[in-house]
């Protein structure tokens, strides 16, 4: 599905926190406050955000280590999932890494996650391994993806 027209994708900010808390679920792993304000100023943190007529509906926080990212979080607004403003997100970022270098992109995914491993596949990641007990609250292993990034 296409992103709305009006998708603005640009790196986070520290304004945007408040919003993104008003949707971020921290049972299911998604950033509090707290814990993605502090991502904004790691030094290793790639942070990016989509809004829609100026209001925060997304965020992804990337690690990188020299030629190496690590997905840490990808979140869209539950309203606005499904309407492509996940995967112009991603790409964006994506964008963004290869850009300043990076050749390969990691990332876990709950296994029965289906949207996401669906989007994640469309944009080229590959299933390298499963992680047995990965995540806890409820139990389930982890699908871990790799995709190398071309220059």
């Amino acid at each position: 599905m296409k992103a709305p027209e009006c998708l603005t994708l640009r790196p986070l900010r520290a304004d945007d926190v408040a919003t993104i808390a008003t949707f971020a679920d921290e049972r299911a792993g998604e950033f509090g406050p707290g814990d993605l304000a502090s991502e904004l100023t790691r030094p290793i943190g790639r942070c990016f955000g989509a809004d829609l007529d100026g209001r925060c509906v997304g965020y992804a926080v990337i690690w990188v280590i020299e030629e190496q990212a690590d997905v840490i979080n990808l979140v869209v607004d539950p309203r606005w999932r499904r309407r492509g403003v996940g995967r112009a997100l991603f790409e964006y970022a994506l964008g963004a890494l290869r850009v300043d270098g990076v050749s390969r992109c990691t990332l876990e995914v709950r296994a029965g996650n289906v949207a996401a491993i669906e989007l994640y596949r469309k944009l080229g990641f590959a299933t390298a391994q499963r992680r047995a007990n990965y995540y806890s609250d409820p139990p389930e292993d982890a699908l871990v993806m790799h995709l190398a990034l071309a220059r």
